[in-house]
């Protein structure tokens, strides 16, 4: 097992580029948004001094508007070392453990037994044992100790750790390919400073598209050739010992590796590669032969290396090339060669800041192979963004940069934004088919064989595309109007609409629930309209007495509005009701995803009155029964529920002191089956939130009202205040108005 975890290693980090997308992060839902606006996030610091004339380009201040900073998303960043040391631009956020898939080293395949040679040679050396590999964090963890104690070093090949787990034995290769590790520099030699300076573009706190996105370092030489040299040889000895294995013993091998690569991808929601080589007749052939290889001997290892078939899949991004060739560089090209992949890789071309044009030195996005189709595979497997910006290197700080190494992870970081914004409610995949989906290809980037899907367009991106719909219904017209007597608690509660390509769109349900509308300040001279409902239903009321088969002055009433009908019954100081509302409910009314509705309304009421001299007090209790129907597949469903009212006036005739508790539900269960935005099995996921129907609070409201005649009729005079209005705690509310009704 020692020996296949050996050439694991080994094949792993010689894997041509591949990789995946369909299963997001799983985000948690934003709390409350910035107060900033668009514009205003173009007046700060980041966007005027510390990355100018950049992000603006591609909509990143539509992301931040919109609360997104990438938090929760993990970029890792395959490249030279990333100095996880500078936590002014990324605070906490770098990972450094085996188990979040970082790579604080570079593999080093010497044939030399022990420190000894490389003291000699005034260079560092330390020790560590992994238990021949069974301790995954042993080298990462010696690489953050020897740090913290010496700090990096300053140039290549100066800090080595050897395994001494492994004897070194000069007869079994497979026992010294594991041994020698080295500790990378982040600083100028060649490109040590590469890593941090595309990690701060991609989430550096003042640099950075997505300020709160995950880093994790996978070192990667990209410096001394002859350590690469090194690399390809132990690749061929590998390759060469794998061919002479028995059967079994390859597949167990295959198992084994397979499993590696989708361990290795499992750690990171998009992976930056800002590297790559020159397209070039022969390097197309070798890959191509590459591929053959890995099918041929390692299939499995192949599937799991492309990320066919994974439930979820990371994106890998690549950086086109600064060639100025009319094609991308290999690795950003492999979409063109390998249709398995094109779903989850996408090449970033360099667009120029200052000119709003492809920089001369970027590799062109190229053309799409003939088996391409856009219905399946989008408008291509290359994008382009801006690459002329400020990143940061260590033991210099902020210096501008130029190049497809710093357009990719300005992709990174978008994508890192995106899926944030759609809290892993759709897949890595999608996400990626929607960025290139709405990239900006209008005007001159339209020309695909240069700009490819076109210009990064966050903003584009995070709006709706086309109309949207909940439950099939048009969202715009989706609305609940309840009365006030009914009050369900949605704060905290989202409505999910859903645009044209599928992707869901959060609003707080509370926009959507509301009540009916407020008391009318004009006083009423209808003694009917204070009937239970009819103010809310614009009842009125017809005198059954001394029709033929009722007599007169029997108490029976018949109230009528468009659709609504009450009969009600009043006699010695009893009332008693029903109302059916074809419909609403008690002047509310349910439209788009809330279906229709229909109620039946019952109540009882008892009114005592007793004279206080020149004065007299009335006290009026009500009872109800309501009785709510949706129909029409409604997203909302009330139970039958008890609600009740109190009503004292105290004066004369003419001017009396009001106060009252407006009809309040007391008991009842609203059920809201509202979409979360995820989609599983090809349907979209419902979830229900059972509401107490109940409101919070009680409404007080108190009225004063003066009656005077005047000329042939009467003014009436009121004014009135309501503590806890509609029911809702801390809600007040005032009115004052008058009314003439003449007399006739």
């Amino acid at each position: 097992m020692a020996r296949l975890m050996a050439l694991a290693a080994v094949l792993l980090m010689a894997a041509c580029g591949g990789g995946g997308g369909t299963g997001g992060p799983v985000l948690p839902s934003p709390g409350p948004g910035p107060t900033k606006t668009a514009s205003d996030y173009l007046k700060d610091r980041k966007f005027t001094t510390d990355q100018p004339k950049v992000l603006e380009q591609v909509g990143v201040h539509h992301a931040y508007a919109k609360g997104l900073t990438g938090k929760g998303v993990r970029i890792g960043v395959e490249d030279t070392i990333v100095d996880y040391t500078q936590t002014g631009e990324f605070g906490d956020r770098v990972k450094t453990s085996a188990a979040d898939g970082a790579k604080l080293y570079y593999d080093r395949y010497l044939t030399f037994a022990d420190c000894s040679v490389v003291r000699a040679e005034g260079r560092r050396c330390f020790e560590v044992d992994s238990r021949r590999g069974a301790d995954k964090e042993a080298i990462n963890r010696k690489v953050r100790e020897v740090v913290a104690e010496h700090g990096w070093p300053r140039t290549n090949d100066e800090f080595f750790i050897v395994d001494t787990s492994y004897t070194g034995s000069t007869g079994n290769e497979w026992d010294y390919l594991d041994r020698w590790k080295e500790i990378p520099t982040p600083y100028q030699d060649n490109k040590g400073f590469h890593g941090t300076f595309v990690a701060s573009v991609a989430a550096g706190r003042s640099l950075g598209v997505a300020p709160g996105a995950t880093v994790i370092p996978v070192a990667k030489n990209l410096e001394d050739l002859n350590d690469q040299q090194q690399l390809a040889d132990a690749d061929q000895r590998v390759r060469l010992a794998i061919q002479r294995m028995s059967v079994s013993e390859r597949n167990e091998y295959d198992e084994l590796l397979a499993a590696e690569h989708r361990a290795a991808d499992a750690s990171y929601d998009v992976l930056n590669r800002s590297w790559g080589t020159r397209a070039t007749h022969s390097s197309i052939l070798a890959t191509e032969e590459d591929a053959r290889w890995w099918k041929y001997y390692l299939p499995k290892s192949w599937q799991a290396a492309t990320q066919q078939g994974s439930a979820r899949k990371t994106l890998k991004v690549w950086a086109a090339g600064n060639d100025g060739d009319p094609v991308p560089a290999l690795g950003a090209g492999l979409p063109y060669l390998f249709p398995e992949i094109r779903d989850h890789t996408i090449a970033v071309a360099w667009l120029d800041p200052t000119t709003d044009r492809i920089h001369s030195e970027s590799n062109r996005c190229g053309g799409l192979p003939s088996d391409w189709s856009q219905a399946r595979d989008g408008r291509h497997y290359c994008v382009t963004a801006p690459g002329t910006v400020n990143g940061l290197e260590p033991g210099v700080g902020v210096r501008r940069g130029g190049g497809t190494s710093y357009a990719a992870p300005m992709v990174s970081g978008g994508l890192a934004l995106m899926m944030e914004h759609f809290r892993g409610t759709r897949s890595n995949v999608q996400v990626l088919r929607r960025m290139m989906d709405t990239a900006n290809n209008r005007g001159a980037y339209s020309d695909s064989r240069v700009y490819g899907a076109g210009l990064m367009d966050l903003e584009a991106a995070l709006r709706p595309v086309g109309s949207t719909t909940v439950a099939g219904h048009d969202a715009s017209r989706t609305r609940l109007v309840l009365p006030a007597a009914v009050s369900p608690r949605v704060a905290g509660l989202e409505l999910a609409a859903f645009d044209s390509m599928g992707f869901p769109f959060w609003s707080p349900l509370g926009d959507r629930v509301v009540q009916a509308g407020a008391e009318s300040p004009i006083p009423s001279f209808d003694e009917e309209a204070t009937e239970i409902g009819a103010e809310a239903l614009g009842q009125r009321f017809v005198d059954l007495g001394g029709s033929r088969f009722i007599k007169e002055d029997s108490g029976f009433r018949l109230g009528v509005a468009s659709r609504s009908v009450s009969l009600s019954y009043r006699r010695n100081g009893w009332s008693y009701g029903l109302n059916f509302d074809d419909a609403g409910y008690l002047g509310g009314k349910p439209s788009g995803a809330f279906g229709s509705m229909r109620s039946g309304f019952s109540w009882v009421s008892h009114t005592v009155e007793k004279p206080m001299g020149r004065l007299s007090v009335r006290v009026t209790g009500t009872v109800a029964l309501g009785s709510p129907w949706y129909e029409g597949g409604s997203i909302f469903r009330a139970s039958s529920h008890l609600l009740s009212g109190v009503r004292v006036r105290v004066g004369t005739e003419d001017t009396g002191l009001t106060v009252e508790q407006p009809l309040r539900a007391e008991s009842g269960t609203g059920v809201f089956r509202l979409e979360n935005g995820r989609v599983e099995d090809g349907r979209r996921v419902v979830e229900e939130y059972k509401v107490s129907l109940r409101p919070r609070s009680r409404e007080i409201r108190m009225t004063l009202r003066h009656d005077i005649p005047v000329g042939v009729g009467v003014m009436a005079m009121e004014v009135g205040a309501s503590a806890n209005a509609g029911h809702e705690t801390g809600e007040h509310a005032g009115r004052a108005g008058v009314a003439f009704k003449a007399a006739w």
